[in-house]
Formats: structure tokens, sequence, C-alpha cells
């Protein structure tokens, strides 16, 4: 064979080992670097002289091999003796390509320790199938954009003007919250100078962003002192806040939504004073946050360094109790600890907190002026009540031992729940990571048993979604269900709304002097007339007094009408003469079945029925021309009274009673 020959040969074998080689590399998978018995890297190599063998790269090895788990926290007290930064980054051969850590995208970055098949024991997003990427909680990855959130706020004066009783102009102004339509947006920081305090130039904080959710955002995954928020602690037993300083709460930054004011500095940063941070401190309207506009100025809360940052961008007119009220730290809905979480998710969904003001009682006894259900809001012994008291997720229904949890579930039932591992009451939720599969808004699916009308007992079987939300609201605004009939045989009718479940709102509990009831707002669609009351003499008079067609108020008249009455008789009874014997107690949710008729309804059946039983075309103008007193008296139009009056509220709605 030629040399020639040779070289062709030689060179056509090389071509087909790539052809062969190169599929094989293609199809291959990325090697490991992780040992999944130890944690460490697969890889080693010992050189001529090494005792024992080295790793190539990879990551710490478990602390605690025998559950392959890290069992000290590797976030935060880094110092020349710790190990700490190989648990999460490895400096070589590094298993995914995001900051050298496990995964390749942001998304994952906490998954390798917190997530699925977990090495440690903190395990979150483990509610339902979907993991990370939940509906029904925070959704790693979901946009930039914050729900509930705006990019500023500011207050609005609005004039409140009402009618007294007695005919006077009642005024008043209140400052109600206004908002830009335009969305919060997520951003993270990052510093220039890492080495140095943060401060002007060069040496401020830089905004990475807008950027999705992830757990970073919420998250200071190194503990930094100057970039975590950390409020008081609260003791758990006695549900107020301590006076010693903790080191933070689940290293929950200090600036979640990464919001500022202003422009940044020649260097793309962001100095003190611009930086929009949690307040640390009991919110003080004026201190650490603004009743005017959004980070109105610096915050002066006490925890801060002098200057360092910008008040909230959310606004409140009074969030705790009525000025010169003590309620102490245990029940004050201003109290900030580590278990009072509204005011820190609040630096995000910024529409969500907010109080109640005080007003006069003609104008309706309060004012929620930042449009929002309260939160923080005034709690029982347990603490004020948060965000988590509503978005219940899985959180305890009620409390081990304090039945008053179920609606002022508050800082100290949470701190209990979740704060100490060793007590007691623990329990493992989620909350506010993610809720079960087919939940809403991490509300949680239970509510009250509405159909046995016991609103103490919790209802498990409850599905909560979009579309009974009352379901929520039952569970702390219960809403006692009473019933009319039409007077015939069997239950029929409507419910009573809620407004006028009792049945002294319309049957009044007065005497002859004060008889008439009018028909609620709204109802008079169908009760266009007076409603009944317990003195039966009024439309039914006795045979020496009678002047019209209306039949005679004989005793069986009498006992029939009381009969029908019972539920009306039972309400009214303590206004009645003392030497009346009491009615019998309402003892079953039958006996709540009222079956007084609406006057419209009678009117009805006596023209259908005989023409002895109908009443004289006098009758009907006099009860027309008391539909028209008592219409004009709900409304609260000013009349001169004729003689000695007496007062009853409809909704706060003055109504005049002329005796």
């Amino acid at each position: 064979m030629t040399q020639r020959t040779r070289a062709a040969v030689i060179s056509v074998l090389i071509a087909m080992a790539l052809i062969i080689a190169v599929p094989a590399f293609a199809g291959a998978a990325d090697p490991t670097v992780i040992d999944p018995a130890t944690g460490a890297s697969t890889w080693t190599y010992q050189d001529l002289y090494d005792v024992s063998t080295k790793y190539e790269g990879g990551y710490a090895e478990f602390d605690n091999s025998g559950e392959t788990t890290y069992s000290a926290s590797p976030h935060g007290g880094y110092n020349t003796t710790t190990n700490k930064c190989k648990v999460c980054h490895a400096v070589h051969r590094a298993e995914g390509a995001y900051h050298l850590l496990r995964a390749d995208s942001q998304d994952d970055a906490c998954s390798y320790c917190h997530i699925g098949s977990a090495h440690s024991s903190k395990v979150v997003y483990d509610l339902n199938p979907d993991g990370i990427y939940t509906e029904n909680g925070h959704t790693i990855g979901a946009q930039a954009q914050i729900p509930n959130s705006t990019t500023s706020q500011a207050a609005e004066a609005v004039t409140l003007t009402t009618t007294d009783a007695d005919g006077n102009t009642v005024t008043e102004t209140i400052y109600v919250r206004s908002y830009s339509d335009q969305k919060l947006e997520m951003y993270r920081f990052t510093r220039h100078h890492g080495q140095s305090a943060f401060g002007t130039g060069r040496d401020g904080y830089q905004k990475i962003g807008p950027v999705a959710l992830t757990c970073m955002n919420c998250h200071q995954t190194h503990n930094a002192t100057a970039q975590i928020w950390r409020p008081y602690a609260i003791d758990p037993v006695t549900s107020q806040t301590t006076t010693t300083r903790s080191s933070g709460y689940k290293l929950l930054k200090l600036f979640p939504s990464g919001s500022t004011t202003g422009t940044p500095n020649a260097y793309n940063s962001y100095e003190p004073g611009q930086v929009v941070a949690v307040p640390e401190t009991t919110l003080t309207a004026g201190v650490n946050y603004s009743q005017t506009a959004s980070a109105e100025d610096v915050s002066t809360d006490p925890a801060f360094p002098a200057g360092t940052y910008a008040q909230p961008l959310w606004i409140a007119q009074q969030i705790g109790p009525a000025a010169g009220q003590e309620l102490g730290s245990r029940r004050d809905a201003n109290t900030v600890n580590t278990a009072a979480l509204s005011v820190w998710c609040a630096d995000c969904h910024n529409l969500n907190i907010g109080g109640s003001t005080s007003l006069a009682p003609e104008l309706g006894f309060k004012a929620h002026t930042e449009r929002t259900h309260p939160a923080p809001y005034v709690g029982a012994f347990r603490g004020p009540g948060q965000c988590y008291s509503c978005h219940r997720n899985d959180l305890p229904r009620i409390a081990t031992g304090d039945a008053c949890s179920q609606c002022h579930y508050g800082t100290g039932n949470y701190a209990k729940n979740r704060q100490d591992p060793t007590h007691y009451e623990y329990v493992d939720s989620d909350f506010p990571h993610s809720g079960e599969a087919g939940d809403y808004k991490m509300l949680g699916s239970y509510s009250v048993d509405v159909a046995g009308l016991n609103p103490t007992t919790i209802d498990e079987t409850v599905t909560v979604g979009p579309g009974n939300l009352d379901a929520v609201c039952l569970r702390c605004h219960w809403v006692p269900q009473q019933y009319h009939d039409t007077g015939e045989t069997g239950a029929s009718g409507h419910d009573v709304p809620a407004a006028y479940a009792a049945c002294t709102v319309c049957h009044n509990a007065g005497g002859v002097t004060d008889i008439h009831a009018t028909a609620p707002d709204g109802c008079y669609s169908c009760h266009d007339a007076p409603t009944l009351t317990s003195d039966c003499g009024t439309c039914h008079p006795d045979n020496s007094s009678r002047t019209d067609t209306r039949p005679p108020s004989t005793p069986q008249h009498r006992a029939s009408a009381t009969s029908r009455h019972s539920t009306a008789a039972t309400t009214i009874s303590p206004a009645v003469s003392e030497s009346t014997p009491p009615a019998p107690p309402v003892t079953s949710s039958s006996s709540v079945r009222c079956t007084a008729t609406s006057a419209r309804r009678v009117t009805r059946r006596r023209t259908t029925h005989s023409p002895d039983r109908g009443p004289a075309a006098a009758n009907r103008a006099d009860a027309t021309r008391r539909i028209t007193t008592a219409r004009t008296s709900v409304i609260g139009t000013p009349r001169t009274p004729t003689s000695a009056t007496s007062v009853i509220r409809f909704h706060g709605t003055p109504a005049r009673r002329t005796a």
C-alpha cells in the first residue's frame, strides 16, 4: 500500500469515527455533579502526594446525612470559621447557570432545598400539585405588575351631609383615599459597592427590573442586616410585643416591592430617603406613614437611622383605635411586630391596608376612608387582626382554647401557630405561599353552618370560589335568617333582607302611641302600607268604637292574631306592660318563622274575599295618608311636629313618630 493510499484510508476512518461520535455526544445527558447520598460532588481526584481525594467543584455535603438535609441554615452568619456559601453556590462545576446555584432559572433558585423532595426542614408550595406555579397563592413567575396596588395615593376631601331628627343639617368632611390607576411593579436592589455602608453616590441601591415574582422578591436570602425587616418580637403566650429587637422574621425584606421615589443619581443609584421601607415600630401618622400622600416625607421610624428611608406608598387616616382609647399592643391595630404581617404585605398590595374613621351617628357611625376592609384591625385578647384573619388558607379555623379566634384570629394566634415549632399549637401551614387546589385567593374553603343556623359551627364541606364569597363573610358577619309567609297553608314568601332580620325593625315594640313602623327602604314595591304591630285594636277596633266595616276585635280574633304573630310578640315582649306574661322563648329554627303578614297582603286578601271583609273607601284613604306620612318620615324630610315625638331609626336614618 502506497503512502498516499494509507493516508486516504486513515482519513476515511477518522471521518467515520466522527460520524459515529457526534450523535452519541449530542444525545448524552448532562452529567450531574451532585451525589444524591451526600449532597457533595460526585467528581473527585487524588494527586500523587494527596493523602485523600479532593472534590472537583460542587456543593457542600449534607450536615444531616441520615436525612440528606442541611439542618444548619446557610442564610447569614458568615464568618472565617463557616462554610455556608458552598451550600448554595458552587464555584466550579455548578449544577445550574443561575448565580452558580443548582438551577438554570431564577424560578427554581430555591427549589433544591425548599420545594418538592426538599433537602431542608422548611418546605413550601406543597398544598397543591402545581407547586410554585399554583393558581391559588403567590405564583412564582407571575407578572411584574402587582395586584391591588398603585404607584401613588393621595387624600381627597369628601363632605358628607344629612339631616338629624330635629331637621338640622349635619355636615362632616372626611378624607378618602384616591389613587392612580397605574399598578406598582416589582423590583429588586443590588449594590455597586457591597463593602460600603448604604449611602450616596456609588454607595446607593440600584434597581433591577421590573421582575417577575420569585422567592427573592420577598426574602433576603443572605439575611443582610440593612435589608431585612426587623420589627419587635411578639410573646405568643401574652400576645404582647416584646422590647427586645429580633433578627427579623423568615428573612422577609425591608422593601419587598423595591419601590423608590424621585430619580436615580448620576451613578444610577437611589440614595437615603428615596427607598420606600416597611415600618418596623408602632404605626404613627406623620412618622412612619402619611395621611396625605404617598411617601410624603422621609420616615422617622425610631428603628431606622435618621433620614434613611421613605414613608410607604400607602396612606391612611386612622389605622388603630380612636385617639385616647388605649388598648395596649395586645389589641391595638397600630402595633407592629413579627406577626403583624399586614403592614409588610402592604408594601406590595398597598390598596389593601386601611382603617376606619368615626362619624357622627347621623352620618352612619363610621367611614372606611381607605375603601378597603380594615387591615390590620382592632383585635381581641390574642392580638389585632391581620390579612390572614380572612385569608385563613390552611391555618386553624378556630385556635385551640380561643373561641373568639373564629373572627378575631390575631397576631398572638399566628405566633403560636407558626413561629415556634416546639409550641403545642404549632401547625404546618403553607401561608402565604400556596393554597389548596380548588380554593380561591388563599381564603380557605370553609364557612359556618348556615343550614343549621349555627354561626359558631365550622362547615368544612364548603368550597370557596369567586361566585360564593358570602361563605367567607358569613364566618364573622353572621346574618340570622327569618321569613314571612302568605298566611295560607304551608310556608311561602321570601327571605327577609338581612338588615331587617329582627322582628322589631319592622314590627315596632312601642304601644298604641307608636304603633306603625314603616316598610323599610327597598320594600315598598310590595309593602306599601305600615306593617302590623302587636296592638290588634289598631286595625281591629272593638264594636263599641267601630266606625267602619273592619271586623270587630273579638277575643277570638285577638287569640288568632296572637298565634299568628308569635315571633313578633316574643321579640317585642320587653316593651309590653310588666303585667303581661312573657312569651315563650324561641327554641328551634322553626320558631323564627314569622307569620306576620304585610298590610298590603292583608288588604289584598280583604278585597278578594267576601264584601263584608273589605275596607271602606275611608279606610283606604286613611291608610294612604299613613303611608305617605311614614315614607316622608323615613327618607328624612323635615316636617314640623304637632305634638310630642319619639324617634326610631332604620340604618341610621331618623324617622319621626307623632305621639
